[in-house]
């Protein structure tokens, strides 16, 4: 191939890329903006009362406890007191983790750049072989919670010594709505997954896999689809028994504690291309990491289910007579 061949092959590939990125310019400005809005409605900003590290423009940091939030600052509760900072004076890393606006442009920024870089891979031979793919996930963890007060009598069956079970049991479901969205300019086939974890009450047992289902999507270019997921109910419990003896009792006070069944730790929802994983969610970042990833392959395990009367645990006092000096 002669020098000029070359230069010939060079200009028309610049001329080609020219033309793509031209045409999708306007593609790529409207995905920003869409991901911008979507990533400023799923943003938690931290809790009032939490305690949080700041990080300045000049590089120094501070500790305190937040005690106010607004569009543009933070106060924060300090040794010193009260101290309010200027989103100006912050650094980035730190603005992202506070406010919305700014979380959502540097991650909206990211993924547009991410498929600016596809679509440019995409005039080439190769582009067949890439897989990309996006997940967001809106998860919202349903809790229904009832107490229910019954009084009866001790076995002395006195009146002044009543009986006082106090029966509280909590039914959880999680829903997740899902948007898989593909940033490639070409329809792709994905395989979405989804996870529940769960841990036992009433000790101090691990979180286990629990729940696990999956579906094929195929998306068409720079387009997205919405899948809602509901889990199984879980239901959890514990009874607390109390009596206590008259002021000139020395009846034994007993304490009966029990707690048994299930409550949700946490989800993971995986988009995969055959074994290769091209984007994760979860409400803990835990879940994502190599060794619990690898635990979503084995088995599913049953959830401890809720047992009205299993696992009491007593605890007794001795109540003292008191004597009158004569």
């Amino acid at each position: 191939m002669t020098s000029s061949s070359r230069k010939t092959i060079i200009v028309l590939g610049i001329a080609l890329a020219a033309q793509v990125f031209a045409v999708h310019a306007n593609e790529l400005r409207e995905y920003y903006e869409a991901q911008k809005a979507e990533l400023i409605g799923t943003f938690k900003a931290p809790e009032i009362g939490s305690s949080v590290g700041i990080k300045l423009k000049s590089g120094q940091t501070r500790t305190g406890t937040i005690i106010a939030l607004t569009a543009d600052t933070v106060t924060m509760e300090t040794p010193a007191g009260p101290i309010t900072y200027k989103k100006a004076l912050l650094d980035q890393t730190t603005c992202t983790k506070l406010f919305a606006e700014d979380y959502a442009t540097v991650i909206a920024i990211q993924r547009t750049r991410q498929l600016k870089a596809s679509q440019a891979s995409s005039a080439t031979p190769q582009a067949s072989a890439i897989h990309s793919a996006r997940v967001s996930v809106k998860a919202d963890l349903d809790k229904d919670k009832k107490t229910e007060k019954i009084m009866g009598k001790t076995s002395s069956n006195s009146d002044r010594d009543p009986k006082v079970t106090r029966k509280t049991t909590e039914t959880q479901t999680y829903n997740l709505d899902i948007t898989l969205s593909n940033p490639a300019a070409t329809p792709d086939t994905y395989q979405l997954e989804w996870y529940f974890m769960s841990r036992s009450v009433g000790s101090k047992s691990s979180s286990t896999l629990c729940e696990k289902g999956s579906q094929e999507f195929t998306v068409a270019g720079r387009q997205r689809v919405k899948h809602a997921v509901a889990s199984k109910t879980l239901t959890s419990g514990a009874s607390k028994e109390s009596s206590s003896g008259s002021e000139n009792s020395d009846r034994e006070v007993v304490d009966k504690n029990s707690a048994s069944g299930s409550v949700y730790t946490g989800y993971v929802v995986l988009v995969k291309h055959g074994d290769k994983i091209l984007a994760k969610n979860s409400n803990n970042h835990s879940f994502l990491k190599e060794d619990w990833l690898e635990k979503l392959n084995g088995p599913v395990s049953e959830a401890s289910s809720y047992q009205e009367a299993s696992g009491k645990k007593e605890k007794t006092a001795k109540k003292k007579k008191k004597k009158k000096d004569e």
